[in-house]
């Protein structure tokens, strides 16, 4: 039986762009991962004005200007 594994893939800047799913290769133990992707899941509670990016070993998280969002400061 062929076991399917989440991937977590980002862009060109490290920009997490989505999930992906694939198949182990050849029932091995070793996980041969598409480029741009990792195993580790990005973080799941981002405000609007945040991005989650991968930093080569993490993901990071990313505030974003945005100038038609409220300013969160006052908050």
């Amino acid at each position: 039986m062929k076991k399917h594994i989440t991937g977590y893939q980002w862009g060109d800047d490290g920009t997490y762009i989505g999930t992906y799913t694939f198949e182990n290769n050849r029932d091995k133990k070793d996980i041969h991962l598409p480029p741009r992707t990792t195993l580790t899941p990005p973080p799941d509670q981002l405000a609007v004005d945040e991005e989650a990016v991968w930093d080569g070993k993490q993901w990071q998280v990313r505030r974003l200007s945005l100038s038609h969002v409220p300013d969160r400061e006052g908050e």
